[in-house]
């Protein structure tokens, strides 16, 4: 009903808190010795914080800047992977998760094993592709999230990289 709206459109977000895939991948490393996690449905893990300072960005710009175009917007993280790409970078930072997310480490590496979509049914359909362009965020407000594996690495810097 309202003309002048703007709606954010992100993918694949995850922090530190809550249940998300960064949780349940550091979950599941420390019950299995191998996760089996699909590899066709490509996408970009967007972190919470990267989302949190693109809106704070925007919300400046609505205050102090011209109105910017209404509508719909896209704003996810740089790059793109798969479920499987995502899992095998929690696993390759796997110390740093556990410490950033106040637990103890696995005591194992599991090996990560693409899988196919069939062989993961879930009640709701995913798309196999997700990749969002965010080419409109940029283009209004001049904001371009970081890539995914930086945005990962950021996140986890405070609490060590090391694998």
């Amino acid at each position: 009903a309202c003309s002048r709206h703007l709606i954010l459109r992100t993918s694949w977000v995850y922090s530190l808190r809550g249940r998300n895939f960064l949780a349940t991948m550091h979950r599941l490393a420390g019950e299995r010795d191998e996760l089996r996690v699909v590899d066709d449905q490509i996408g970009a893990p967007t972190t919470s914080a990267a989302l949190a300072r693109a809106g704070m960005l925007i919300a400046r710009r609505l205050r102090t800047g011209p109105p910017p175009a209404a509508g719909i917007y896209h704003a996810s993280c740089a790059g793109r992977t798969s479920w499987c790409g995502f899992a095998r970078a929690i696993v390759e930072r796997l110390p740093a998760v556990a410490r950033a997310l106040g637990a103890p480490p696995p005591q194992r590496r599991p090996r990560v094993q693409p899988i196919r979509t069939e062989d993961f049914p879930t009640p709701a359909a995913r798309p196999r592709w997700s990749v969002l362009d965010n080419g409109k965020l940029a283009r209004e407000f001049g904001i371009a999230l970081p890539d995914w594996q930086a945005a990962l690495d950021r996140l986890l810097a405070p609490h060590g990289r090391s694998g």
